[in-house]
């Protein structure tokens, strides 16, 4: 068997936790999107009184949002049935009842967390989070999904 050197762990951990990153935005995009809808469809659709708004310069604005409304949320379904399984097993993973080492690299990679705000939202120092980093690298190296293990992962 071949050894890896921290480098090569480094590498794979973080593009297993940027492909993760990448899915959990995709699935707050949608999400975001539906609420922009939702919030126009609540402008142009019914007025404050609760009584449908009169015939207006928006037309066909109410129909027309209610069909983006339902292809946004199918479109929401679509992205957690894809890759709800995926986020739910890294967030294991990282989760800070199994491991706060593992919990900085979530903070860090995953939500985009600056290093000083990682280090106050675990009370610790920054010099300290650094090491829970190199920690945290090497303990998700070795329980992460073996196929982010391997130089394969490019092509996934």
């Amino acid at each position: 068997m071949e050894t890896i050197t921290f480098e090569g762990m480094e590498y794979h951990v973080l593009a297993y936790l940027v492909d993760i990153a990448g899915r959990v935005k995709e699935i707050d995009r949608i999400r975001e999107r539906i609420a922009e809808i939702e919030n126009d469809l609540g402008v142009h659709g019914i007025a404050y009184s609760g009584m449908p708004k009169s015939p207006n310069a928006y037309g066909h604005a109410v129909p027309d949002g209610v069909a983006r409304l339902v292809e946004q949320r199918e479109r929401h379904a679509d992205a957690l049935a894809a890759n709800a399984d995926e986020i739910d097993r890294a967030w294991s993973l990282c989760s800070p009842r199994i491991s706060s080492n593992r919990q900085v690299l979530w903070l860090k990679y995953v939500q985009g967390m600056p290093w000083s705000k990682v280090a106050a939202a675990l009370h610790v120092s920054e010099r300290h989070v650094y090491r829970m980093r190199v920690d945290g690298i090497t303990e998700l190296y070795g329980r992460m999904p073996e196929r982010w293990r391997v130089n394969s992962h490019d092509a996934v």
